[in-house]
Order: structure tokens, then C-alpha cells, then sequence
């Protein structure tokens, strides 16, 4: 080979670091924000976001965590439940729906210290850390901060009131138990609380999942009695034993009963609907509790 020139190239080497994209921006302005990624313990997690239309930076703004029940999904619960978005703005309210996690058993919350093989994975480390997330962009009363949860997520409200100190206000847990077993296993109760704090219990006396009156459901797992969570908050609440009760007769149509024990009524039939609400309020300073209960209203997921 002939009338060949030699060519010297230099080259120059870069190093690219890509970091995925695994926490959105906080929205700092007033809508409804879905999906939204925020990344804890190595795990994308996902959430939803109503900011009200009366929100102000200028202000502290109440903020309140819906959870929702096992087998569902925020963006599921959220449809199921429009009026969270009216109260949001009734109540010039920020309201967060986060996604659980799946695991061996479907989508829930891990609101118990894990067992040998199950999931590990900390839903109280993120809620507080997504506290704090929101808190870098949007103007946070950090002294009304609550947490509401249906089934799997009154739970999971229930054993943040024994892992977290002065974060929450108030806690709210629907159709919830304080203690279960899973499967065939032994009920294991919630640790104790960690101090005083103003609840809401509301349960179905009808609902399969979760027995009012305890024992196995129809999935054959063991459930604490619905009167064994006003106990525990009772006792964390120093409450005296006396209470208020109020008895309330509603008549109602088309409610619907989720996996509630015994036929569903007919589509448009009246239906009178016993409400009895049970009040403790000789508690801790700035404490009560109050347990509702009912037999119409519906059952509980899981």
C-alpha cells in the first residue's frame, strides 16, 4: 500500500452520570396533581396531590394523608371518594394520597413491624419523610398535620400513632382494627402508642373482613374486636371511663355495603340506618376519642 499518511487522533473521554428521574416537583400552586414519584429507601413511591384553590404561601396550611385500604390505589380511593376533593376546598385543606406498596400479599401498607420473610419496607419512615418533602416547597402548619386510613390504612394510622412523636394531630381510622393475624397465624397487636392523641374510630357491624366483634373473617385471619381500638386509645389517652353516646336514625337508599357479611339491599330501597357515636372527652389535655359505629355504611377491603 502506497501514498498512505499517518493520522493521530485525540481523543477525549467524558464521563456521563444519568441520574433517573424518580422524584417530581412539589406542585406550589392550587390543582389536582396525580402520580406523582418521590423516591424513599431506594424505593419510587407514588402519590397524588390536592392543593385548594384558597392555598397561600403566605400562610400555614393544613395538611392531611388519606390512606387507602388494601387491594386499592390512591387514584382508585380517589375516585371512590369525590368529596375529599370538597373538603379539601371547604376546608382550605391539603390532602396527599399515597400509593402503598405491593407485596406477597397484593397492595397494602406495612403498618406492623416486619415478620421474618415479609416486607420491609418502611411506610412510617416514608410518610414523614414525604412530610418533609412537601415541606421544601409548600407552606406547612406542622402543627396540623392528621392522617386518615380505610381498612389496611386505619391501620396503618393506627401503628403511626405508635411510631412517630409530635408529627401527627390527630389520626382517623375507618373500619380499622388494632390487631390481626395473617392467615392462619396469631393476632399480633399494634406496639403501644407512642402518647396521648385525639382519634376517630369508625366501624361497620356488619363487614366480613373486619367482624365488629372480632374473631375470623372471611379470608381466615384473625381480627381484634372494633372495641379493643377504643381501648387502646382510651388507655394511651388516660381517659376517664365515662362517656357521652349519641344515637342517631338515618334513612338512606343505594349505600353501598363492600364486602359486607349478608345480601346487598335492593337498588332505591329506604333503608334505616342506626348511627351510635361514643365520645371520651375526659382525656389527656387536647385529646378525646371518638368511636362510631354503624351497620349500613359499608364493610371493609382489607
Amino acid at each position: 500500500m502506497t501514498n498512505m499518511q499517518p493520522i493521530v487522533t485525540n481523543y477525549a473521554f467524558y464521563r456521563l452520570r444519568a441520574d433517573p428521574l424518580t422524584n417530581s416537583p412539589v406542585p406550589a400552586t392550587p390543582g389536582n396533581y396525580a402520580n406523582r414519584y418521590f423516591t424513599h429507601g431506594g424505593v419510587p413511591r407514588t402519590f397524588n396531590i390536592v392543593i385548594p384553590t384558597n392555598y397561600s404561601m403566605a400562610v400555614s396550611n393544613p395538611l392531611a394523608f388519606i390512606l387507602h385500604g388494601h387491594g386499592q390505589s390512591a387514584d382508585a380511593f380517589g375516585a371512590l371518594h369525590p368529596g375529599l376533593l370538597i373538603a379539601a376546598q371547604t376546608n382550605n385543606l391539603i390532602v396527599v394520597l399515597p400509593d402503598a406498596t405491593e407485596d406477597e400479599h397484593g397492595t397494602g401498607w406495612n403498618n406492623r413491624d416486619p415478620q421474618p420473610g415479609e416486607s420491609s419496607i418502611d411506610d412510617v419512615g416514608f410518610l414523614v419523610a414525604l412530610i418533609d418533602r412537601l415541606d421544601e416547597t409548600l407552606t406547612l402548619n406542622r402543627r396540623r398535620l392528621y392522617a386518615g386510613g380505610f381498612s389496611s390504612g386505619g391501620v396503618m394510622c393506627h401503628f403511626l400513632g405508635a411510631r412517630t412523636t409530635n408529627v401527627f394531630a390527630a389520626l382517623a381510622a375507618v373500619e380499622a382494627s388494632i390487631g390481626a393475624g395473617l392467615g392462619g397465624g396469631p393476632i399480633i397487636t399494634n406496639p403501644p402508642a407512642a402518647g396521648p392523641m385525639p382519634v376517630f374510630l369508625l366501624n361497620c357491624t356488619n363487614s366480613c373482613a373486619r367482624p365488629y366483634w372480632g374473631g375470623t373473617n372471611d379470608n381466615g385471619s384473625l381480627v381484634t374486636a372494633a372495641i379493643e381500638a377504643v381501648y387502646y386509645w382510651t388507655n394511651a389517652n388516660l381517659c376517664a371511663a365515662a362517656m357521652t353516646a349519641i344515637t342517631n336514625n338515618i334513612v338512606t337508599s343505594n349505600i353501598e355495603r363492600n364486602n359486607a357479611c349478608g345480601p346487598k339491599p335492593p337498588a332505591n330501597q329506604l333503608q334505616t340506618n342506626q348511627v351510635i357515636i361514643q365520645r371520651w372527652t375526659a382525656c389527656s389535655p387536647g385529646t378525646e376519642v371518638m368511636f362510631g359505629f354503624s351497620a349500613v355504611f359499608g364493610g371493609a377491603v382489607g
